[in-house]
């Protein structure tokens, strides 16, 4: 089975871990961002409110709220102006909704890209874009992801905190899924130590998404590290996973803990599963190591 889109990363070749069937669409037609979790995989950008709960984005809220905070301020002084106010005054609301202005474009920016890697289109994400990056290193670390580049991945995802961080407070769910997403590509660079650091300041409690990916974080950590999981940690993973419709690792992840608990029912059971999920056919470029081990084993049956 070939990626839904010419853009989706293709370059891995395909093996038997790939391509099981994807009966059930990941969202309704016309939803470009997950709701929930069930709606979601791995490589979703996604937006998040402070309780982490996913929800879709108000893009029409950000309109009407960018258009009154940078326009506001000239219609207010237009007004002065027609009741005899002195236009020397005139730099002030024109610096603030120029700023206001320049925010308004780089979050629409940012919310087009963000689409465009949902729906699988990684160089018109690019175009988007434009070349720049801040604001959108979680973006580029999505794509840069996808495709194997974890390197570049890792350096995204921390870019994307490189501000956030020196305020802790201020720190949202949007912001925390960056540091579970760096750990994962650390993992795949061989830093285990940086990986494991990075997991241990994502919160436990942040809400269904962060904790879903703080979870399948640890387990690939762990399959990296040749630790074994506890059996119920195994299991948090099948009760997080199974209801989900996308791909996530997280029951190959929980399938490859079963085999080395010597249940291989339950181990070809959950890669099964897992090949049933929507862009199963996508995790090589997240789960280098997982995806290799599901090969062989499949291979040998």
């Amino acid at each position: 089975m070939q990626p839904s889109h010419p853009d989706a990363p293709a370059a891995q070749p395909m093996g038997p871990y790939r391509g099981g069937p994807q009966p059930t669409p990941l969202r309704p037609p016309g939803v470009f961002a997950p709701r929930s979790l069930e709606e979601s995989w791995i490589g979703d950008g996604v937006t998040l409110s402070l309780g982490g709960q996913l929800v879709p984005p108000k893009i029409w809220l950000l309109h009407v709220v960018m258009s009154i905070v940078a326009f506001g301020p000239l219609v207010g002084f237009v007004i002065a102006l027609f009741y005899g106010a002195e236009p020397f005054a005139a730099p002030l609301p024109i610096g603030w909704a120029a700023l206001f202005g320049w925010m308004w474009h780089r979050s629409l920016r940012g919310h087009k890209a963000a689409m465009l890697v949902n729906e699988g289109r990684f160089e018109e994400a690019e175009r988007a874009m434009a070349g720049r990056t801040f604001g959108m290193e979680s973006t580029i670390g999505l794509m840069a992801q996808a495709r194997g580049d974890h390197e570049r991945a890792a350096a995204a995802y921390r870019g994307s905190l490189a501000i956030i961080e020196r305020r802790p407070a201020h720190m949202q769910p949007a912001h925390l899924q960056s540091y579970p997403r760096e750990a994962i590509a650390l993992t795949n660079l061989g830093r285990f130590a940086e990986a494991q650091e990075r997991l241990a300041v994502t919160p436990e409690h942040g809400g269904p998404y962060l904790a879903a990916l703080r979870a399948v974080a640890s387990a690939y950590l762990a399959l990296a590290t040749n630790r074994m999981l506890a059996a119920q940690e195994v299991q948090a993973l099948e009760q997080t996973f199974l209801p989900v419709r996308g791909a996530w690792g997280g029951l190959a992840l929980a399938a490859y803990f079963r085999e080395r608990a010597r249940d291989p029912a339950g181990c070809e059971a959950l890669l099964d599963e897992e090949l049933r999920r929507v862009h199963a056919d996508r995790l090589a470029g997240f789960f280098p190591l997982l995806v290799r081990w599901a090969e062989q084993r499949r291979a040998r049956r």
